[in-house]
């Protein structure tokens, strides 16, 4: 099962650990929309790997989708400069189930 998630709705990152710990996760099936796995290794650290998020518009609705780099070359640069930002560690391993502020500061796009 993937490390990490991202929540389409408001942009958070969690560990699969972490949403189980908050319930909102089992151990023996993934989390239910709004997360989403990103793509990668389950045993992914941060120290090699930078997670990245980006809200898109889709037709419909606006939604956040994430994003695992390897943090040494060129291709996270890249990214950046498509839009896409860098999810702090900090940010991540603060993860709690209850609602924060999106990461956009509550701007709707």
């Amino acid at each position: 099962m993937a490390g990490f998630f991202i929540n389409v709705e408001n942009g958070r990152v969690a560990t699969h650990a972490q949403l189980i710990e908050t319930g909102e996760a089992s151990d023996r099936l993934p989390p239910e929309l709004p997360w989403h796995p990103l793509q990668g290794p389950n045993d992914v650290s941060t120290a090699l790997y930078a997670v990245l998020r980006k809200k898109v518009e889709g037709r419909d609705r606006d939604a956040w989708i994430g994003a695992l780099c390897f943090r040494q070359g060129v291709r996270l640069d890249e990214l950046k400069g498509q839009g896409w930002t860098e999810v702090p560690v900090d940010e991540i391993r603060s993860y709690t189930a209850a609602p924060e502020s999106p990461p956009d500061g509550g701007l709707t796009g």
